[in-house]
């Protein structure tokens, strides 16, 4: 199919309509909450209900493996779990299948830490073989092409993964009853509400409007009011942009993870399976169930100051510029056209362990003939997570790119992982003093086009 701007405003979007299942709206962080779920351990429960979960995800990660052997490494972030969560409409909303949610939630086990990145829905993307469109578009694209071999869930993780260059392992999906039972199920949450807001134009059940007021301060909420206070889109005093209801949502989740260990809830069986009975019709996830019972096993002790939480965004700090479509969409665009600052950003929060541990020092030498190859490719793995890359010109050139290996065989995941950046060029041992683990020369066969494409 040729590529092409996508636009929902017209047939795409009444074929959308027509698709639409018997699920509400979903709003950001909805999708998210069933995430602290999942790390709350319902897993063992879960077993009882394997008809929710819909495993066709050929490619697992392999965190579920005993032990990892670095020659399977697939690529970078195979020492991380990456969840992707998608909120999306229902019926009686309009573009019922566009995903207002969008988050990426990643789970280090080996260091116990968490990272969440929300991605906003106008983010103006390449969807793969299908064209150019906001990313919330990526779940309805496939959704309405099954034929063509296509799902939502695979095409939007595809998009992620291409955007950010991590690989995406899992999907999951939740409507808004679904967030309602879980708060309701664990009796509310208690939310610190930074500023007051008001937001006169909160949508009824009617197709009209509600009046929603938020005073600052503590509040307990149940699943109804948290819905409200997550969902609204035009509150006063600063509160009315798709940024700071991803903010709104990633405090809404750790209030949730809080209330949820201090229970014990997830502790009482006859109530997590009447919860998971409930919510069988209102998500959907390619997890099994063993799977869930492993990410419980990993997370449960991850604590609140090991949660890293960033939104991209268009302030005066962030990665992002408004910008219109040539038919007067609004979206937004990556200040750096080539995506790189945002996938640095994504690297920065989701550290590869296996890089982190073995902190292996890496030397860029410059054979290729073709200044600044060096210090570009220092650069991106600096971006990628590898946190000692120096770089020096050589003093002749070299025909093929190769990696030295300078580690004498210690750092064998370091290794893997950079044959697979720089397209599995071949390695050698050191064979000289080197003051780094590993030497990259550059050849003249490098490419640095293909190289930065090369996303694993």
């Amino acid at each position: 199919m040729n590529k092409k701007e996508i636009h929902l405003s017209s047939h795409e979007s009444k074929k959308i309509q027509k698709n639409i299942t018997r699920r509400q709206k979903v709003v950001k962080w909805v999708a998210a909450l069933l995430i602290v779920c999942f790390l709350g351990g319902v897993g063992y429960a879960a077993y009882a209900f394997s008809g929710i979960f819909k495993n066709t995800n050929k490619f697992k990660s392999l965190f579920f493996a005993k032990k990892v052997n670095p020659n399977s490494l697939r690529g970078e972030g195979d020492g991380r779990i990456n969840y992707l969560v998608m909120g999306y409409g229902g019926n009686g909303h309009q573009g019922g299948l566009l995903t207002d949610t969008i988050m990426v939630v990643s789970v280090d086990p080996y260091n116990k830490k968490v990272a969440m990145l929300s991605i906003p829905r106008d983010l103006y993307v390449e969807i793969p073989d299908y064209g150019y469109s906001k990313i919330n578009a990526a779940y309805s694209v496939g959704e309405n092409n099954k034929e063509e071999g296509n799902s939502g869930p695979e095409l939007a993780k595809n998009t992620v993964s291409e955007i950010l260059d991590l690989p995406i392992h899992y999907y999951i999906t939740i409507n808004f009853d679904g967030f309602r039972q879980l708060i309701d199920s664990v009796g509310g949450v208690d939310i610190y509400v930074d500023q007051s807001f008001t937001d006169s134009q909160y949508p009824d059940n009617n197709y009209g409007y509600q009046f929603l007021s938020f005073d600052a301060g503590w509040e307990h909420m149940g699943g109804e009011r948290a819905l409200q206070y997550s969902r609204s889109r035009y509150g006063s005093n600063g509160e009315g942009s798709d940024f700071a209801r991803a903010k709104r949502q990633q405090k809404v989740l750790t209030a949730l993870k809080a209330k949820i260990l201090s229970l014990g809830f997830w502790s009482n069986p006859v109530k997590v399976s009447s919860l998971l009975s409930n919510l069988q019709n209102n998500f959907g996830t390619d997890l099994t169930p063993q799977e869930l019972v492993k990410t419980f096993e990993l997370a449960k002790d991850v604590k609140e100051n090991e949660i890293a939480q960033k939104v991209l965004d268009n302030s005066a700090t962030g990665l992002l510029v408004d910008d219109n479509t040539s038919d007067g969409q609004y979206i937004l665009r990556p200040i750096d056209e080539t995506w790189e600052a945002i996938r640095a950003l994504a690297h920065s929060i989701f550290v590869e362990p296996f890089i982190e541990k073995e902190n292996a020092t890496i030397l860029i030498s410059n054979a290729s003939g073709v200044s600044g190859n060096a210090k570009d490719v220092a650069d991106l793995l600096t971006g990628r997570g590898y946190q000692e890359v120096t770089y020096e010109g050589a003093e002749n050139l070299e025909e093929n790119t190769k990696i030295l290996d300078c580690s004498d065989g210690e750092k064998p995941y370091t290794l893997q992982l950079l044959k697979k950046r720089f397209l599995n060029v071949p390695d050698e041992s050191c064979g000289v003093d080197k003051s780094a683990d590993f030497v990259i020369i550059l050849g003249q066969d490098f490419d640095y086009n293909n190289f930065i494409s090369n996303q694993i």
